[in-house]
């Protein structure tokens, strides 16, 4: 299943699981703006 969906949050450890068996991304908070701040320079 991949749903497309971004996970954020700072507990990274805790979705280990649920991103290696349903395929989600999962990221920081911070990673999500440097991720925007990229698009954004396109």
């Amino acid at each position: 299943m991949n749903a497309g969906a971004i996970i954020v949050t700072e507990n990274l450890r805790d979705f280990r699981q649920a991103r290696e068996s349903l395929e989600l991304q999962v990221v920081t908070p911070f990673e999500l703006i440097v991720r925007f701040q990229k698009r954004k320079k396109r």
